[in-house]
């Protein structure tokens, strides 16, 4: 995956990621790490220092771009952001329990089942005819909403929550 198209689709806004720059900054352990991932590791684990010892089996995974510290296509949370992106994700995960579809074939194929499955979330069904069924979907949405703030925050941190095997709907999605 290129680096630029690691940052256009990061499940964060501009202004997010400001902050999130800004307090890998602050951090000791981030500024040491990105020194390290653009400058250069050592020979041996033991020759760094005892708090970045952990991250020495991660350093071909490291990297630095537009002035992020990254893991691959993650972003690193510094210490201090840690405690807000956790409750961040557990408010959004807890709306994340049901899926509610029409009866179109690809939901009902053994392949989204399993999915569903594997992503531990309860796939119900409404009739295609059925117009209620819209307002279903509408009223996901709106609870969706009413738990954040500001509406593109809430549908972001929905979107970059990573489910039970770690990946967000925005990396499974490509979007």
């Amino acid at each position: 995956m290129s680096v630029n198209l690691i940052m256009e689709h990061l499940p964060a806004s501009e202004q997010r990621l400001v902050q999130i720059r800004t307090a890998q900054d602050a951090d000791d352990v981030c500024k040491r790490l990105k020194n390290m991932v653009q400058t250069g590791w050592p020979r041996s684990r033991k020759a760094l220092p005892p708090q970045l010892q952990l991250y020495w089996q991660y350093q071909h995974n490291l990297l630095v771009v537009d002035g992020l510290l990254m893991k691959d296509d993650r972003l690193v949370i510094s210490v201090t952001m840690q405690e807000e992106m956790l409750h961040n994700m557990r408010v959004t995960k807890e709306s994340q329990k049901t899926v509610v579809t029409d009866n179109g074939p690809q939901f009902s194929a053994v392949e989204f089942v399993a999915f569903a499955r594997d992503y531990d979330f309860t796939h119900t069904t409404s009739s295609p005819r059925y117009p209620q069924s819209d307002r279903e979907a509408e009223r996901t949405v709106k609870s969706l909403l009413k738990k954040g703030e500001d509406p593109h925050k809430a549908l972001m941190a929905y979107k970059a929550t990573p489910l039970s095997h770690g990946s967000s709907l925005a990396q499974l999605l490509g979007a």
